[in-house]
């Protein structure tokens, strides 16, 4: 069954303010990890309390009620929400089996939670990384069965590069069904150093978003499928605002010209960003260096404090023109997400 479009009831005569980046929860997936534990020790361990198995009573409704959702999207001033699991949900430690179970149980569930309201609720799914091509199937069904339009996936798979060759067969199934995927971190595959003073959420994600990115343009996936669609969350980590020394290193390696037929930079603006770095100069410059066209609001709702106002924040970039702020508010995710 081939998806329909999404369509956007509008709250206003302006162009529609879309969410990509919010979450939701499963109180199913405490079960799951509570009969599958995983292993808790050496690089990609994913332990139990890293998990969402359990959502607090203060978050619940937030995270699992739509009605409340939309109530909180209103004061927000937001039209649509792009809804995910909170990760790690395909839980990649586990057999490709019981990596398949969780993650249909999640794909039904968001898209009967986006069903609430389908014109301002939209889904995207999870994927059992563990198997690439169990996770392509799973990501077609995502597609073509339950209207969900795209999915989430870690960025790293047990401590293994996304970009890597066991992988490639999904990124070429993705850019077969035009799905976008966005790249989400779960603190670090190495967090021995990064466990003290909340570096797992600072330092720990944007570098492994650095290194998503850094592995997808290195491995050639990026070059073997040109219309592939991803999105780096957290505006994309560190990468894209240390372009200098990242070129510079490709100029000296002969050994990486011969991988990739230009500098890194020069793949930047084939990835997608969203707005979720809480620094209006970090925001300005990741338009100046990738296009206005390439970002999209997010908000990483229900995590921000309530004095978090994303719509504000990207209007508060003064180097930012007001047809660009536009467009990343709305209309940008829309055409990525096919939301017409």
């Amino acid at each position: 069954m081939a998806r329909s479009p999404a369509v956007i009831r509008r709250r206003s005569s302006s162009a529609p303010k879309i969410d990509m980046h919010a979450h939701m929860g499963l109180d199913e997936l405490g079960a799951f990890v509570a009969t599958n534990p995983g292993p808790s020790e050496g690089p990609g361990a994913q332990r139990e309390d890293q998990f969402n198995k359990r959502i607090s009573d203060a978050m619940r409704p937030r995270q699992t009620d739509p009605v409340v959702r939309l109530k909180d999207m209103d004061e927000m001033g937001v039209d649509i929400q792009i809804v995910s699991v909170n990760l790690p949900p395909a839980a990649y430690w586990a057999s490709a089996e019981k990596g398949l179970a969780i993650s249909k149980i999640c794909n039904d569930r968001v898209a009967e939670f986006c069903a609430h309201d389908p014109n301002r609720l939209v889904g995207i799914g999870v994927v059992p990384m563990q198997d690439a091509e169990v996770a392509g199937v799973e990501l077609q069904r995502c597609m073509t069965q339950l209207n969900l339009r795209g999915a989430i996936i870690a960025s790293n798979i047990r401590a293994r590069d996304v970009g890597e060759a066991e992988f490639h067969p999904f990124w070429a199934k993705a850019a077969t069904l035009g799905a976008p995927i966005l790249i989400h971190p779960q603190g670090f595959s190495h967090p021995d150093r990064l466990a003290k003073f909340s570096l797992n959420n600072s330092i720990a994600q944007p570098l492994e978003e650095a290194l998503s990115m850094a592995s997808l343009i290195y491995e050639g996936v990026m070059d073997a499928n040109p219309d592939l669609k991803i999105c780096v969350c957290h505006g994309g980590g560190y990468l894209p605002y240390y372009t200098g020394r990242t070129d510079n290193a490709y100029r000296a390696q002969k050994s990486l010209q011969a991988i990739i037929p230009k500098p890194p930079s020069a793949y930047f603006d084939r990835f997608w960003y969203d707005t979720v770095v809480f620094d209006a100069l970090q925001l300005e410059y990741l338009v100046a260096r990738v296009g206005a066209d390439k970002l999209m609001m997010g908000t990483d709702y229900p995590v921000p404090s309530a004095d978090w106002h994303p719509i504000e924040f990207v209007k508060s970039a003064k180097r930012i023109g007001a047809a660009d702020k536009t467009r990343i508010t709305g209309p940008n995710a829309a055409r990525l997400f096919g939301i017409s």
